[in-house]
């Protein structure tokens, strides 16, 4: 593919380069200054003309960034924009947008290092800017995304500087990384076509194959569609995919071509990773067979290079969700679910229930015997939990020893007596000759009763009350 060039804001330099650091491509950063300040100090940008005569130049910036007019439209069609309504929601739309509701000053560690300067050249001073702050802003959020050190001091200077509170939301950049994956990915493709284009007559029906491949998200999908769309294309009744199990079946050759049967075996693969191998005959139009090889030849390339993109997708996204000592759903997936079950439960009218617990004296068990043993509790706990769970059941952890099991189509009866299980399956559990027991809280929801917050505010109660019950007990908040 060759060199990309990625053209972003001087504030999201380290971002990027921390971002595309897990990114094998040949990935170049090149910044452009921030228009927020830049014109106000009188100085004047241009884009140079050998960056907009590179091939693979992506631009990430907002809206309304003047970046866009910087370049000329006759450029414009090479490149590829990523717009983004607002700079931050780069780094996850969701939680950005909810302290923009709040009235908070967004800001992240490459514009508070230099925020004297910026301030400066917004034209205020201390009084204007203390002025015009508060009476637009309630508080001060940074991202902090941990590209820079000693940044909370720069940020207590400037509450100070506005007289205004202020807040550290910690940010990963799992989200950002995954944009940039997604660009990448789409600028391959667009290059696999055009090579396809420029070798074959077939462009419609490649880009027929793209099109339905981009749209899923993972592998299994993914083999689905390229089958379905080869039958779509040549109709043969003979089409296989097998999967690499670490057996070449073509000996190091990139396809195979029988002649006699009129079948062809490509390899799918990407860089020097395969994948498995697609076995295609008996075409209904044997006369075309060798147009269908020539073309099926060029477009495995394609083929690998979706399934590398899902696998990476996937893996991205495996970490970002899955708590790392039990390997269940963490807390920020749970959010997610969640507001998944709100929606579909007031849209459908489908009912569902929650199950809250966590272990009774852990602390305790943790100063005496080291949080290493309690981890290990931790992780019997879940594979004990886990196997009393159906496959439609998520299973997250909370934080420390607190869990959540969020279970579809479940009304609250059915929740009760689980949880009675699993309290029974958790005093069961001895390590080291140390039983543990853990309290339980239960809700259910149907419809449109109550919203997200005041769901897990009924769900947490549910929880105190079993405590307040005398611990290792199920109390069910009707």
């Amino acid at each position: 593919m060759g060199k990309t060039t990625l053209l972003v804001c001087e504030n999201f330099r380290k971002e990027f380069k921390e971002a595309i650091k897990n990114i094998n491509d040949d990935v170049e950063i090149v910044t452009f200054p921030s228009f927020c300040t830049l014109e106000k100090n009188g100085i004047k940008y241009e884009v140079k003309k050998k960056l907009l005569e590179h091939a693979n130049l992506i631009v990430f910036c907002c809206t309304f960034c003047d970046i866009i007019n910087k370049i000329p439209k006759k450029f414009q069609s090479k490149v590829k924009f990523y717009k983004f309504e607002n700079c931050f929601y780069m780094f996850g739309k969701s939680k950005v947008k909810k302290y923009i509701e709040e009235g908070a000053y967004l800001i992240t560690p490459g514009w508070l290092v230099n925020w004297k300067e910026n301030i400066s050249a917004y034209g205020f001073n201390k009084e204007t800017a203390r002025r015009f702050f508060k009476e637009n802003l309630k508080k001060l959020v940074l991202l902090n995304t941990n590209v820079e050190n000693g940044i909370e001091r720069k940020l207590a200077e400037l509450a100070t500087f506005l007289d205004l509170p202020y807040f550290i939301e910690e940010i990963d950049l799992d989200y950002l990384e995954l944009l940039i994956l997604k660009a990448l990915g789409e600028i391959e493709k667009e290059q696999k076509i055009k090579q396809l284009v420029m070798e074959k007559s077939n462009y419609i029906a490649a880009f027929s194959i793209l099109s339905s491949i981009s749209k899923v998200e993972k592998e299994e999908e993914v083999v689905k569609v390229i089958i379905e769309q080869i039958k779509m294309l040549f109709s043969p009744k003979k089409i296989e995919y097998i999967p690499y199990s670490g057996h070449d079946i073509l000996n190091g050759r990139e396809y195979g071509i029988d002649t006699n049967e009129l079948e062809v075996t490509l390899k799918i693969k990407f860089g020097n990773e395969t994948f498995g191998f697609l076995k295609i005959g008996q075409f209904m139009f044997p006369q075309y067979f060798e147009p269908y090889v020539d073309f099926l030849i060029y477009v495995k390339d394609v083929f690998g290079l979706a399934i590398s993109n899902v696998r990476r997708f996937e893996k991205i996204m495996d970490v970002a969700i899955s708590d790392t000592l039990t390997g269940i759903f963490n807390r920020k997936y749970f959010e997610l679910k969640l507001s998944e079950e709100l929606n579909r439960s007031s849209r459908e009218g489908k009912i569902f229930s929650l199950i809250m617990f966590d272990l009774d004296n852990f602390k305790e068990v943790n100063d005496k015997y080291g949080h290493e043993f309690g981890d290990e509790i931790l992780v019997k706990l879940v594979e004990a939990v886990r196997k009393r769970l159906r496959k439609t059941d998520f299973f997250f952890r909370w934080g420390g020893d607190e869990f959540i099991i969020l279970l579809p189509n479940t009304d609250l009866n059915s929740a009760e007596i689980l949880a009675k299980e699993l309290k029974k399956v958790l005093n069961n559990i001895e390590a080291n000759g140390i039983k543990i027991s853990a309290s339980f809280g239960v809700i259910s929801y149907i419809g449109n009763e109550m919203n997200q917050e005041k769901l897990f505010k009924k769900l947490d109660e549910a929880l105190y009350m079993a405590k307040k019950l005398g611990k290792n007990t199920v109390f069910v908040n009707k």
